[in-house]
């Protein structure tokens, strides 16, 4: 998904007449301070909007929001919003404590010995909440630790493997919803608007 950040016919008209009374360097500072704010609006306001739909944690949402390309001749920004299906653990969940130091203990012992391995607990153990309130459980998950962090696996039998990483929406998929993009592309280009001529009456001294 790329959205982007830009000025209509109109107010473009308008900001480069001002330009004209600024040297190069206070061009290129008002235009990139402008744009930061404009996508610091676009990125928080996203996470926001898209909270209110769905139970992804903020912070883990904004690390795929990024500006793809800046235009001072058009005074835009390009928006990419990218990244595969986010792990679950990146949304709202409640989960039974990973293993204890006593299983895995028993697991070392058993391997040790070249007995079976103790079979750990496969009941329902992580819930993950849903939009309107309410954990919903599922079934045959549990909290695993893997080489990029905790995850929520679910095994696919009753034995003890295989198991499936569980993974949410991706950011795109969150963001692109309709309810959520237009009013914040909406936000975005206001913020750019107002703060660009902002910062225009600051360079050439005002307030």
């Amino acid at each position: 998904m790329i959205p982007e950040i830009q000025l209509d016919s109109s107010r473009l008209k308008t900001v480069k007449k001002a330009f004209r009374a600024l040297d190069p360097k206070q061009q290129k500072r008002v235009w990139a301070t402008s744009i930061s704010e404009a996508v610091r609006t676009f990125r928080t306001q996203s996470a926001k909007r898209t909270r209110e739909r769905y139970t992804v944690k903020a912070a883990k949402f904004k690390q795929a929001i990024r500006v793809k390309e800046k235009s001072a001749v058009d005074m835009s920004a390009t928006i990419q919003i990218s990244g595969t299906h986010l792990p679950l653990t990146d949304f709202t969940v409640k989960a039974a404590p990973l293993p204890s130091k006593s299983f895995k203990r028993q697991v070392t012992e058993a391997m040790a010995a070249g007995s079976s391995l103790p079979r750990p607990d496969i009941s329902p153990r992580v819930k993950v909440l849903q939009r309107g309130g309410g954990f919903k459980q599922i079934a045959s998950s549990f909290m695993g630790r893997m080489p990029s962090g905790n995850a929520v696996l679910v095994r696919k039998t009753s034995q003890q493997y295989p198991t499936q990483t569980q993974v949410g929406l991706a950011a795109a998929q969150m963001a692109g919803h309709k309810e959520v993009l237009e009013p914040v592309s909406l936000l975005a280009m206001e913020t750019l608007a107002t703060r660009i001529n902002h910062n225009i009456a600051r360079a050439m001294g005002g307030n």
